[in-house]
């Protein structure tokens, strides 16, 4: 979350890059209500790889690694279980 999200979604943040003020990953409680959105934006599973997120701009210079997103994918899947 911190190399590809947080740099727009935070709270403390100083530029979100039009990011919606209520959608911040500082804790594992905004990821755990936000982990659909999150899915359906960034991770990889085994019905799809989503790449709509994040924005190649602000910090993100490139996008994240078919890997990665695959790892995220199992990460919201677990938080998603409430085994985080």
């Amino acid at each position: 979350m911190a190399t590809y999200c947080t740099d727009c979604h935070s709270s403390t943040s100083a530029n979100r890059h039009a990011a919606p003020s209520d959608v911040n990953f500082d804790s594992i409680d905004d990821i755990v209500q936000h982990a659909d959105d999150i899915d359906v934006e960034a991770a990889s599973g085994p019905k799809a790889t989503n790449t709509d997120m994040p924005e190649l701009d602000a910090k993100v210079t490139k996008a994240p690694s078919q890997a990665e997103r695959e790892m995220l994918g199992q990460f919201i899947a677990c938080v998603k279980e409430g085994k985080n």
